[in-house]
């Protein structure tokens, strides 16, 4: 009978199919598991061209000898902006003073600036510097009070050292200078040193402003005018006290004055 034969199997071979059946049924899962999943490639970025590094900053000499400006111009590397075309504006500017070419000059200033320099040159009030100007020393950097850029002109007009101060705007088409006011005496008024006198300038010309807003009289209270003239009279005196008053701290700089004369001569 077929119970009789299945039972007088060895139990080896019933090892064999029990093998055989795990067998089976691992492969029938590993069958029924998902695909394998392929790696995602990876975002394709953009990534925009470099732009290209800026000129060189051109050194002052060989500009001097690009634009062929006056020998006796005087500016040190460490005096002068980190840009070329600055550098180039300025040295015309200045240039401009040393020939004594009003044309280009007026090209370059402001227009108040431009209604000076023809009025001084209606008058005959400027002709140059001359032939006794032996140096112009420059020196640019950034007005402290109000962030603009800025130029220290220092001449030499014989034996006479006379300064100039001037803004210039390169928001423009072009680089545009405006003088700014120079108080009397400032050659023997700066201090701290080449390097500083461009602060220098700007705080002699506070404190200048500051002298011309004090009163030119002393102001008193009533009770210190009173008593004063109770005193005079008691000896003798006339009275009225400190009301005459003595002059003040006046005279400093009017707000109108735009700027330093075009023609330094000491």
């Amino acid at each position: 009978m077929i119970s009789r034969k299945i039972k007088s199997i060895h139990p080896f071979a019933k090892l064999v199919v029990v093998s055989s059946a795990t067998g089976l049924m691992a492969m029938l899962l590993a069958g029924c598991g998902g695909k394998e999943e392929k790696a995602k490639p990876a975002p394709v970025t953009y990534q925009a061209p470099l732009a290209p590094p800026p000129p060189p900053v051109l050194p002052i000499t060989t500009l001097q000898n690009q634009l062929g400006t006056d020998e006796r111009i005087v500016w040190q590397e460490d005096d002068a902006p980190f840009n070329t075309e600055e550098r180039k504006a300025i040295l015309l500017f200045v240039n401009a003073f040393a020939q004594g070419d009003v044309d280009a000059l007026r090209s370059q200033l402001t227009l108040v600036d431009q209604l000076e320099l023809d009025q001084l040159t209606k008058n005959d009030q400027w002709n140059g510097l001359g032939d006794e100007l032996r140096m112009i020393e420059l020196q640019s950097g950034i007005s402290p009070t109000n962030g603009q850029k800025c130029l220290l002109v220092v001449y030499q007009v014989g034996y006479v050292f006379q300064p100039q101060m001037w803004y210039y705007d390169t928001s423009g088409e072009g680089f545009v200078f405006e003088s700014v006011w120079t108080p009397p005496d400032m050659m023997n008024k700066l201090s701290g040193g080449w390097g500083k006198w461009i602060e220098s300038w700007h705080d002699i010309i506070q404190e200048e402003l500051e002298i011309s807003e004090e009163p030119d009289v002393e102001l008193v209270s009533l009770e210190e005018y009173l008593d004063e003239g109770s005193t005079s009279d008691a000896n003798g005196g006339g009275g009225g006290g400190k009301g005459g008053g003595s002059p003040g701290k006046g005279g400093g700089p009017s707000r109108d004055n735009n700027g330093p004369s075009f023609a330094p001569n000491g």
